[in-house]
């Protein structure tokens, strides 16, 4: 059943990423972003599940702390007003504790540059 999950989250992340790219080919950067935002959204809703902070691995740590520095410099937006007050529940929720340079990637290290 874990590589169901697994081919189902590959295939939505796939479908995700064409679809993002399809709009920046055709010009349409503000839908690619929306599309690319909800997906950092839904990642920062549904990593924590009902575990406390300490209990989850240093990798998922640093990814929703990358998110919510992310979404410090370009504030969430969202058709949905529920999701929305969701995600501001998880990023308060989200320690504010450093980024560790060592887990991003050249391109997130730009953007930690980019905001001091």
């Amino acid at each position: 059943w874990m590589l169901e999950v697994q081919e189902t989250e590959v295939v939505g992340s796939l479908n995700h990423g064409v679809s993002a790219l399809t709009l920046i080919r055709a010009g349409d950067e503000e839908q690619a972003i929306r599309i690319l935002e909800a997906r950092v959204d839904t990642a920062l809703v549904t990593l924590p599940f009902n575990r406390e902070w300490d209990q989850l691995p240093v990798n998922v740590r640093q990814s929703l702390l990358m998110g919510r520095k992310y979404f410090a410099i370009h504030p969430p937006q969202s058709e949905s007003k529920e999701s929305l007050e969701h995600l501001h529940e998880v990023l308060q929720w989200i320690p504010d504790e450093p980024l560790d340079p060592k887990w991003c990637s050249p391109t997130v290290r730009l953007l930690l540059e980019g905001s001091q």
